[in-house]
């Protein structure tokens, strides 16, 4: 129970006849006020194989009344899964025992012939304490980002394979533009050539604001308006250029997806860019709608011309 005391007002305040005088007032204390968020973790459940028709707040409420009551005396939509919270312990650990999260067929385990339990069963509804819960979220997140390592170095292996098949044979120099570049473009060309460049160990929590200011400090001793989109389709060769000679030679990487300045750090891998030509150049043109890639050319052949013209 709670106790607390209640002072008298001023004799000034009373209204009418009656004074306000002092008392004790008594009530029940609920337990749940103080509860710790450790106390409702260990009150809230998972469950997962909702049957479809309880994907609501109130069905799921209803659904869960009624697998602890046994009784259909007692009703935003969300996928079949939900973190449910319950005040009673014993009422948590019926429903673990009940609907485990590794079902274990027994003959004696007979459900109540109510809808809810059939439909329960029929759905393979199962119950995992939040604490599990979290172990297991923690376990997929770190499978997952050894899968993406794993994918990264071997992309990065296969770069490197390419790259000695490369060195074998003589072929341009990178710093180099094609001679034939802006005079084979044209208005009927179907995509700005030598514009594309591809960019590899970027943070994953990064934006297009902060990729768009790390990659301008390229772009210094150029005109503005280089970055033409944060997919880095930049505005003419020149600019692929200057943004491949950059970061060859800074060797910087992304400490944070908000890292706009780039740092030395060579604990991590540094941001690599390499300009797309040829077919992977031409494939990735063919997945840009029509009107953007005629834009792309419009605005490549607008920088060609003479500034003076371009003003008038």
């Amino acid at each position: 129970v709670e106790i607390r005391m209640v002072f008298s007002g001023p004799s000034w305040s009373a209204q009418g006849s009656c004074r306000n005088k002092g008392m004790f007032e008594v009530r029940k204390k609920d337990p749940q006020i103080t509860f710790t968020r450790g106390d409702w973790k260990v009150r809230t459940l998972y469950f997962e194989n909702i049957p479809i028709q309880y994907t609501s707040l109130p069905g799921v409420f209803h659904l869960i009344e009624v697998l602890l009551t046994k009784t259909t005396n007692t009703i935003a939509s969300f996928n079949r899964f939900a973190l449910v919270t319950l005040l009673g312990i014993e009422d948590v650990q019926q429903l673990l025992r009940e609907w485990p999260w590794t079902l274990v067929v027994c003959d004696t385990d007979v459900k109540p012939a109510i809808s809810e339990f059939q439909e329960a069963t029929k759905f393979g509804l199962r119950a995992l304490s939040k604490t599990r819960w979290d172990e297991m979220k923690d376990e997929y997140l770190a499978y997952r980002a050894r899968l993406v390592k794993e994918i990264v170095s071997y992309e990065d292996e296969m770069a490197a394979h390419a790259a000695t098949k490369r060195r074998r044979s003589p072929s341009p120099a990178i710093s180099s533009v094609p001679d034939t570049v802006e005079t084979t473009l044209t208005s009927s060309s179907p995509f700005p050539p030598n514009r594309l460049v591809f960019v590899r160990n970027l943070h994953c929590e990064t934006n297009k604001t902060t990729l768009r200011a790390l990659f301008s400090k390229a772009f210094t001793s150029l005109p503005d308006g280089g970055m033409d989109s944060c997919y880095l389709r930049v505005a003419t060769p020149e600019h692929a250029l200057a943004l491949t000679d950059y970061f060859t030679k800074a060797k910087i990487t992304q400490t944070n997806g908000l890292d706009s300045e780039g740092s030395g750090d060579t604990e991590a891998k540094v941001v690599t860019v390499e300009t797309v030509g040829g077919r992977r150049e031409e494939i990735y043109w063919e997945k840009v709608p029509p009107k953007v890639r005629r834009e792309a050319v419009d605005k490549a052949l607008r920088l060609l011309e003479p500034e003076t013209t371009r003003k008038e």
